[in-house]
């Protein structure tokens, strides 16, 4: 939700949430102003959902590959697009597998892709994102697609 949009409607119908909430609101949209959400749905229109920096390059590459199914879904819990001009980012990856994170989004030299924390992660991914189930019982099938919304 953009902070303008909170501004401008909800906070000028001052009865649709209490101070704290409209606090708490407000707050959570400013710490995530600049991001944008990278979302993956499944063939049973499951997905699960992230958030990249909206200067990374690596947006541009995903905008690209809007409704092209992945190129591989398979039994590794895992699935990919090839992108053959892919800028993978200089510094290295802040993220770090951790506990409580069903999935991770990951570029590796042309693929861009979602892998399952179940599954034992090459250290030469480089992560992008932690991806959390947006709805339950995600998983990968083919015909994955990814977008930003």
């Amino acid at each position: 939700m953009k902070l303008d949009f909170l501004i401008d409607f909800v906070v000028k119908k001052g009865f649709l949430f209490s101070f704290e909430e409209l606090s708490d609101i407000l707050n959570f949209v400013k710490a995530n102003e600049g991001f944008v959400k990278v979302k993956i749905t499944n063939s049973n229109g499951e997905s699960v959902i992230g958030l990249l920096p909206n200067d990374s390059d690596i947006v541009e590459n995903i905008k690209s590959l809007k409704n092209r199914p992945c190129d591989y879904s398979g039994p590794l819990n895992c699935a990919y697009w090839f992108e053959i001009n892919i800028d993978r980012p200089s510094v290295p990856s802040q993220i770090k597998k951790r506990d409580g994170i069903g999935w991770y989004l990951f570029c590796f030299i042309t693929l861009i892709g979602v892998i399952s924390s179940s599954h034992n992660i090459p250290s030469d991914l480089y992560l992008l994102a932690e991806m959390n189930p947006e709805t339950s019982g995600f998983e990968i099938t083919e015909n994955c697609k990814i977008e930003i919304e």
